[in-house]
This record gives structure tokens, C-alpha cells and sequence, in this order.
């Protein structure tokens, strides 16, 4: 609650002893004033005042009932004004604007206001200052603060704007290497690595005992790895281990994943699986194991140890939300259809639905369909993939004949939408089963509705067929195209 650095008490005025002079001081100006306060048992509206018209206002805001009853006792010695209104008024449960023609008094709200409606006060607050005062030394510091409050915001482009303008006009700023770091940050975030890796080795000249430095570093790696060089980022990363080891588990633990990563990019499963005990063993925080978790699936996939990349990948998938936990969810199902474990698959595809629109846009249709085809269940061909579907009809023709006969016509029944070689071979498939079933009519009906494709083998076919009925006049006419 404002006003704990100072002792401020509010009490009905017949409750205090005499009143002692009060001592009021502004000094500065601008958003540089400071108050020196001291008052025992004074009324807060005539306090408040004083306070206005001494820092060159005019005081608005609630009236009495609201301030008359109102008597504090405050001892605070050059203090920014911002501090002392803070604490008086907060002591009471009022709030304040602050302008420079006016103190206006606020009721404080009853409830707290969200943080997005906070951070767009902060953003309007900064850019009315930065209007007023344009010449003021905060203004660099200012720039560096929006662009972390449009960061909170989500919007990456405002906040690259801040950092490269306080990079671009204060170029001797202190603050320069801190709007760096965070602009190369942010880009590396969106994908741009180039942009990003330049950022990163301005930084790099800081001297070798600025932290900022290491940050750096390590983003100059993350940059060499996305940019395909994966190896070169090993080398970095051990260099930087070596010549500033660090002993803050956090970065020690980023330093570590980013090691993984690189190794099992550089096709050294085994390396960066150590790496990743290793960071187990340091007890590093929840996001970081969860990646480490993602690189162990891809590392033992490497090692074909699929099985156990499989349970990686859903712990991925349990762990991680949208586009990230669906392509998890994806790559355990497809492991698990790999494996000749179709049940596993279903088992996927229900703990998926039950995360709803999270990751809807993940499609595991196809997966599920070969699963559900696999456990010999009722499956939908007019939703399938036409490739499934014919792959699935020729495994059930080595098996069953009979049990391709159905695919073969739903296959068939997709018309001109089909591709024309699918068409012709779910035809000849289907004729050749249709002879012994429904007879040799029903077979040449399928033939003739697919002669334009290819006139010359299904003319040679149709004739076969006739042959193996025994109906040689027909064979006849049929190699003719007369069928």
C-alpha cells in the first residue's frame, strides 16, 4: 500500500493534539521537482493546496466531505513530488494526476485495472512527457522503458521502434548496449538471425567483465546456430564456457540447452544428450526442460532408440501449448504407427481433441485412418487421402481380395477428382475382382468407364478377361475396343 515509507495517520481533527507548523519546500522543475514535507495533524485539502500552488498549479479534484475530515502527519526530506503525492494521498485512498499546469486529486479505483490498461497508461504517460519535456536527460532511459512495455504489450515493431531510436539519437548513451541487447533479442525472436547477429556483436566490444558482454556471446551463438552453423556455435559455446564460465543457474542453464541443440544438430546424439544431463542435474527452470525434453526426442531419434523418442515427444506435447505441443503431438503418432502401435495412435488423437481449440489446426487424419485400418475398424474412404486409400487397398489385396473390393470402389467413386493413374489401376483392380464376384458384365462396365484413359492395356485387359470367362467371341471385340 502507498504510503508504508512514511508515517501518515488519518483521525477526526478533535482526536489530535495541537497542530505544529508545517514545513513545505518545492525545488526544481519540471518533472524534476522534489518536496521536502513535514506536518503533524494538517488538513489534507489545505496541504494539498499549498502543495499546488507552491509547485506552480492549480489544484483539482474531490471536494468535501471527501478531504475535510482528512488530517495527516507526514515527515518526508527531498523527495521527488511524484513520491511524496504518492505516499500522502495513497495513505487516504486517493490517486493523483500530475500535469504541468495542474494536481488533480482521484479517487483511488476499487478495483485494480488490468495490466494491459496499465501498461497503455504508462505508454500515454511516456509519450506526453516526452512532448513536454523533449530536452530532458530521462528521455533515454524513457526510450529504453517503452520498449519494454510494448514487449509486455505484444508488439514487437513499436518496440524494435524504441530500442533503435534511442540507439540511433543518444548514440553515447550508457544506455546503448541495453537497447542493443534487447533489439537483437527481440529480432532473433521473430526469425531475423542476420540482423539479430549484428546487433549481438556490437555488444560483444563491452569489456570483458560486463555481463552484457556474455549475453551477447551467447546470443551470437544461438544466431551461428540458426543460420546453419551448427558446429561453429559448439565451438562458441565452449569458448565462452571457458573464458567466462557463469555461475547464474539460469544462464548457465541456457548455455547448456543452446549446447544441446547445436550437437544435435551436428549429428552428435550422444554429446548432447550429455549435455542435457547435465542440465537436468542443475535443476534448471520449467521452460528450459521442456525444450531440453524436445531436443532429448530428436537426439534418441538419432540414436534409433524410437520408442523412448516417442515418450519425449508427449511429455513435448503435454508440456507445451499451440503450434509447438501440435507438431509434438503429431511425431509421437507418428513414432507410435512406426512401432506397429495403431491403438497408441487413437490414444493420441483423443488426449489432442480434449485440448480443443488449442491446437485445433493440427490434422491427424491420415495417421488415424491407417491406425483405425490397422485394428480393422470402420473407417470414412471419402474423407481419406486418395495415396492412403490406395496403398491401403493393395496390403488388403495381398491379405484378402474381398476386403479390397470396397476401397477400390470408394476409390473409384471420387470420379475426375481422382488422379488419372489411380483411376486406371483402382479400375483394373476393381474389374479383376468383380469377374469371379458379379461376372463378367459388371467387370467390363468398369473398364469401359476408364477406355479414354489408356485404350490400348484396358482393350488388352477387357480381351483377358473375356478369355478367362470362356466368352471368346467377346474377347474378340474387346481387343478391338468394342466392349
Amino acid at each position: 500500500m502507498r504510503g508504508l515509507f512514511a508515517l501518515v495517520l488519518t483521525l477526526a481533527q478533535e482526536d489530535w493534539p495541537q497542530a505544529r507548523p508545517t514545513r513545505l519546500e518545492i525545488t526544481g522543475s519540471g518533472l524534476e521537482q522534489r518536496a521536502t514535507l513535514v506536518a503533524t495533524n494538517a488538513n489534507l485539502e489545505t496541504l494539498m493546496r499549498t502543495l499546488a500552488e507552491r509547485s506552480g498549479r492549480v489544484l483539482e479534484g474531490p471536494r468535501p466531505p471527501d478531504l475535510a475530515p482528512a488530517l495527516v502527519t507526514v515527515e518526508l526530506i527531498d523527495r521527488p513530488l511524484t513520491q511524496v503525492l504518492e505516499y500522502v494521498l495513497g495513505s487516504v485512498g486517493l490517486d493523483y494526476e500530475l500535469s504541468p499546469s495542474t494536481l488533480r486529486l482521484l479517487r483511488a479505483p476499487e478495483e485494480q485495472p488490468a495490466a494491459e490498461e496499465l501498461l497503455a497508461r504508462s505508454m500515454a504517460t511516456y509519450l506526453r512527457a516526452a512532448s513536454l519535456f523533449p530536452q530532458a536527460p530521462e528521455q533515454e532511459r524513457a526510450r529504453l522503458d517503452q520498449g519494454r512495455v510494448e514487449l509486455l504489450r505484444g508488439n514487437s515493431e513499436a518496440a524494435l521502434f524504441h530500442f533503435t531510436s534511442l540507439i540511433d539519437t543518444h548514440p553515447r548513451s550508457p544506455l546503448v548496449p541495453d537497447a542493443q541487447l534487447a533489439a537483437a533479442d527481440l529480432l532473433a525472436s521473430l526469425e531475423r538471425y542476420e540482423e539479430a547477429h549484428t546487433l549481438y556483436l556490437r555488444v560483444t566490444e563491452l569489456p570483458a567483465q560486463d555481463p552484457r558482454r556474455g549475453q551477447a556471446r551467447l546470443g551470437l551463438a544461438r544466431c551461428q546456430m540458426e543460420l546453419s552453423n551448427p558446429s561453429f556455435t559448439v565451438l562458441m559455446l565452449r569458448r565462452l564456457e571457458r573464458d567466462s564460465p557463469s555461475e547464474d543457474p539460469r544462464e548457465k542453464g541456457q548455455r547448456l540447452l543452446l549446447l544441446a541443440r547445436a550437437l544435435e544438430r551436428s549429428a552428435l546424439p550422444v554429446e548432447a544428450l550429455e549435455a542435457l544431463d547435465e542440465l537436468e542435474r542443475l535443476g534448471a527452470p520449467l521452460e528450459l526442460q521442456v525444450e531440453a525434453m524436445q531436443v532429448r526426442a530428436l537426439a534418441l531419434e538419432r540414436l534409433e532408440y524410437v520408442p523412448a523418442a516417442g515418450r519425449a515427444w508427449m511429455v513435448v506435447a503435454r508440456e507445451t501449448r499451440g503450434a509447438a505441443a501440435g507438431a509434438a503431438y503429431r511425431r509421437a503418432a507418428e513414432i507410435a504407427l512406426a512401432q506397429g502401435e495403431p491403438l497408441s495412435v487413437l490414444f493420441i488423437e483423443k488426449e489432442l481433441s480434449q485440448r480443443g481449440a488449442e491446437v485445433a489446426a493440427v490434422d491427424l487424419g491420415p495417421l488415424v485412418f491407417d491406425a483405425r485400418l490397422a485394428l480393422g475398424l470402420s473407417v470414412d474412404w471419402s474423407a481419406a487421402d486418395p495415396g492412403r486409400q490406395a496403398q491401403a487397398a493393395r496390403r488388403a489385396a495381398q491379405l484378402d481380395p474381398a476386403a479390397a473390393r470396397p476401397i477400390w470402389e470408394a476409390l473409384l467413386s471420387r470420379g475426375e477428382a481422382l488422379a488419372p493413374e489411380l483411376r486406371l489401376e483402382a479400375a483394373r483392380s476393381l474389374a479383376q475382382l468383380l469377374i469371379d464376384s458379379e461376372g463378367l458384365d459388371a467387370a467390363l462396365s468398369v473398364l469401359a468407364g476408364v477406355r479414354a484413359l489408356d485404350p490400348d492395356d484396358n482393350d488388352r485387359l477387357a480381351g483377358e478377361l473375356c478369355q478367362r470367362a470362356r466368352e471368346f467371341e467377346r474377347a474378340a471385340q474387346a481387343f478391338l475396343g468394342r466392349y
